[in-house]
């Protein structure tokens, strides 16, 4: 967003809408059924930062969540008073498909919403560690979702952290929340919001229906940031 506020409709719909890559028609946040005018949980200006930039791509299977847990970063850094981009990417099948979202965090305005070459990434199935494991930006951070994906990367130039999401999420109660875990370990892995924030936007924004899974996604997020700190 230039910061961008373009969060109009809440986190916990559909990942997307049918059709070609997202384009800047595509509302910032198309899941949020209600989001309140003036949130509850606390607002951060941008006052005496450092110059903290992060451009993360995150990928899988349509129905993995990768929108949503660009839709939870975004969420959060905006409740910090950073400037934020969220731009979701999707092949013509929604579940089973390929989807993919860039998010840009910036304490500065952001030039431009996309990215070749990430500061971070998460991959969450074989081919998006096909795709992307290439491309992060040396010193950037890769997080590999080992249930899926067996391959290691061969990088000696980024930090690369292996997360058995999907049995995570399952000891959780959900296999779904792998997205989750693999946002608590690059939370961890380069600190760009805080984990008090990202449990607000939660409470703030998880809808009724999946009111039974709020603390078990709170649990995902550290279960994932312990495997960044161990």
């Amino acid at each position: 967003m230039r910061r961008d506020k373009r969060a109009e409709d809440g986190i916990e719909g559909k990942e997307g809408r049918e059709g070609k890559e997202g384009t800047s028609s595509v509302p910032l946040f198309p899941s949020f059924p209600s989001q309140p005018s003036t949130p509850s949980y606390p607002f951060y200006p941008l006052l005496k930062r450092t110059n903290m930039h992060h451009e993360i791509i995150i990928s899988g299977f349509g129905g993995q969540g990768a929108l949503f847990a660009g839709q939870l970063l975004a969420y959060g850094a905006l409740a910090e008073g950073r400037h934020v981009t969220w731009i979701p990417s999707y092949g013509p099948e929604m579940r089973g498909g390929t989807a993919n979202c860039t998010v840009v965090i910036s304490d500065e305005e952001i030039g431009s919403p996309l990215t070749r070459h990430p500061t971070a990434a998460l991959v969450l199935n074989p081919p998006s560690f096909d795709r992307f494991e290439p491309s992060v930006k040396k010193d950037g951070v890769l997080i590999v979702n080992t249930s899926l994906v067996s391959t290691q990367s061969r990088r000696t130039d980024i930090r690369t952290i292996y997360a058995p999401a999907n049995d995570i999420g399952a000891e959780l109660g959900a296999t779904q929340m792998a997205n989750v875990v693999m946002v608590g370990a690059l939370v961890a892995a380069t600190g760009m919001v805080k984990f008090e924030t990202l449990d607000q936007v939660l409470d703030e924004h998880v809808s009724a229906r999946h009111r039974d899974k709020l603390e078990a996604n709170k649990q995902a997020l550290r279960r994932g940031a312990a495997l960044a700190q161990g």
